[in-house]
């Protein structure tokens, strides 16, 4: 989390909108709130057997930081 410059927390409240509550602080830019990573591997080397499967997945990330009359983008 990042803490707003008191410019850009003006700046915000003077477009929020009804039912809105503008924080003082917004997610980073970029950076998932959780990440998961799984793996499993599997190696026979008597056989030349090499094997692994993986799983990744993030959670949704800010893409473009909103000012204002724009909103934040996920």
């Amino acid at each position: 989390m990042l803490k707003l410059t008191n410019s850009e927390f003006r700046f915000r409240k003077d477009f929020e909108k009804i039912g809105q509550n503008v924080d003082r602080k917004r997610d980073m830019a970029g950076q998932a709130p959780y990440v998961i990573n799984l793996g499993l591997t599997y190696a026979n080397p008597d056989r030349g057997i090499r094997a692994g499967v993986f799983y990744n997945v993030k959670g949704e990330t800010l893409e473009i930081v909103g000012a204002g009359l724009f909103p934040d983008v996920y």
